[in-house]
């Protein structure tokens, strides 16, 4: 593929690719945050999808350089999150409280997290706090694109188990 100019496509390019996508793929959104399409769900790692992660809007912390791939006001329905430590710009303030409204996602989190989720207005049922190689299945919803026509399929919450695990991140953090 063409590498785009700056190294980054427009939102409109990454939308429309995301739309062509048939299956499963990856889209890079910057930093570490990346939209998942596996099996019908939607999952997005580490988000950082606002202009600077810090404790404070205006001063500190990393700022982007560039704009995110895709608004969090353009994303598909997220199903689940998946959070790989707590730095500020893996687990950005910012961002959970928006795509927490866009999606009421699922968040997998690493032990002593779940506060940080909860602040921002994160619903305890809908956290999922794992130990270093736990793991957890879960039931997510299948989007409307891959039910059946049939209208007994469609009167009833159609599910599939998804599996999760924590490994091992050897990676400093005094957050929380």
């Amino acid at each position: 593929p063409k590498v785009p100019s700056k190294h980054a496509f427009s939102e409109k390019e990454a939308l429309q690719q995301l739309a062509e996508l048939k299956g499963s793929g990856v889209t890079w959104l910057g930093q570490a945050s990346f939209l998942l399409r596996v099996s019908g769900k939607t999952i997005l790692t580490d988000p950082f999808l606002s202009n600077r992660a810090s404790p404070f809007s205006f001063v500190g912390g990393v700022t982007r350089y560039a704009p995110p791939g895709i608004s969090i006001a353009n994303l598909p329905q997220v199903d689940a999150i998946i959070i790989s430590h707590n730095h500020y710009d893996h687990l950005d303030t910012h961002t959970i409280a928006r795509v927490e409204a866009h999606s009421q996602p699922l968040w997998f989190v690493p032990l002593a997290n779940r506060e940080l989720l909860e602040d921002e207005g994160v619903a305890p049922e809908r956290v999922v706090e794992l130990d270093w190689w736990e793991a957890r299945e879960v039931k997510l919803p299948l989007t409307p694109s891959q039910e059946t026509a049939s209208q007994e399929r469609a009167s009833q919450e159609v599910q599939q188990t998804v599996r999760f695990a924590l490994t091992p991140a050897q990676h400093w953090s005094a957050r929380g």
